[in-house]
């Protein structure tokens, strides 16, 4: 099946998976119309995330008073481990289609591993 759609991917992308699931067609191919073009398959058989987020570091180096993560309550060395991060990110990529996936903060340029991270996410979804 081919769907054609502007992100961010609306219920009808996701109903249309639910369906796909139930008719027992294994793969759903969406357009992006947006400025990438790009096809994306979905797996019918595994749960659909439209988008999800992780914290990968709850200190942050600014004092905002706003800040809707209360990053100025923890300490900069507060990091989502790398291994459980893999490890996680490995799980969610067997049971779960994930369209849009962000890493945040507090503060995640402070990381000087960040690039890890993203390799990891990139690799698995």
């Amino acid at each position: 099946m081919l769907i054609t759609e502007t992100p961010p991917y609306s219920k009808f992308v996701k109903d249309t998976v639910n369906i796909c699931k139930f008719c027992n067609v294994p793969k759903v191919f969406v357009v992006d119309l947006g400025s990438t073009n790009t096809v994306r398959m979905l797996d019918s058989s595994k749960a659909y995330m439209g988008y999800l987020e992780t914290s990968i570091i709850d200190g942050c180096n600014l004092n905002c008073t706003s800040c809707v993560d209360y990053s100025t309550l923890f300490g900069k060395d507060e990091v989502y481990p790398i291994e459980n991060f893999q490890r996680d990110v490995c799980q969610l990529f067997k049971c779960c289609d994930i369209i849009v996936f962000r890493l945040m903060g507090g503060e995640p340029l402070l990381l000087k591993n960040l690039d890890e991270y993203i390799r990891i996410a990139r690799h698995y979804l």
